[in-house]
């Protein structure tokens, strides 16, 4: 298991082009609101910073496929603060400038789907004492545009939105916004 994640370590830091000459895998990042509740009303937002280490699956200019994990840490702090981690991992089809390598479009679109884990804490004193975990494991959606400027630029950033809940049960969800930046190739 070590050397598993010594060799992905490696092929992530060289941007994936240890064994061939295009890159397989890759490294965005971003600034992420997410937001889970419960069926009773109780919240804990939290702002994080998103790392999205990635695989390319199939790669060209007008499309990719890729598995990513937007992985968001963060903290709540209604009245005290807890740490929140927000770890998706997500089968991804990226259109247009989503791609990274599409110098033309202006503009492009991604779409997401998989499964994530959700650990989030918030502490409520409204009328007594109140701690709240949402701690889960569900699918997740995600759903963006990217917008590509000048051509010279070195990253296209996207507004992403996601939705997920547990698999099972009914009792928690989350939603979110972020502003991811794709490395452009």
């Amino acid at each position: 298991m070590k050397r598993a994640l010594v060799f992905l370590a490696i092929c992530l830091a060289d941007n994936g082009t240890l064994f061939s000459q295009k890159p397989v895998g890759y490294f965005n990042a971003g600034l992420s609101l997410l937001t889970p509740w419960d069926n009773h009303s109780h919240v804990a937002p939290f702002p994080a910073i998103t790392i999205i280490p990635g695989l390319w699956i199939q790669r060209d200019q007008e499309i990719s496929l890729s598995l990513a994990c937007p992985a968001s840490i963060g903290v709540t702090f209604e009245t005290r603060v807890y740490p929140a981690i927000d770890i998706p991992v997500l089968f991804n089809i990226d259109f247009g400038s989503a791609t990274g390598i599409n110098k033309k479009a202006k503009i492009g679109f991604t779409l997401g789907a998989g499964a994530a884990y959700t650990h989030a804490i918030n502490y409520y004193e409204i009328s007594q004492p109140e701690k709240i975990n949402f701690e889960f494991f569900g699918f997740r959606v995600n759903a963006g545009i990217s917008f590509r400027g000048d051509v010279g630029n070195a990253v296209v950033p996207a507004i992403v939105l996601s939705f997920g809940k547990p698999f099972i049960g009914n009792d928690f969800y989350i939603a979110g916004i972020g502003i991811h930046f794709i490395k452009a190739r």
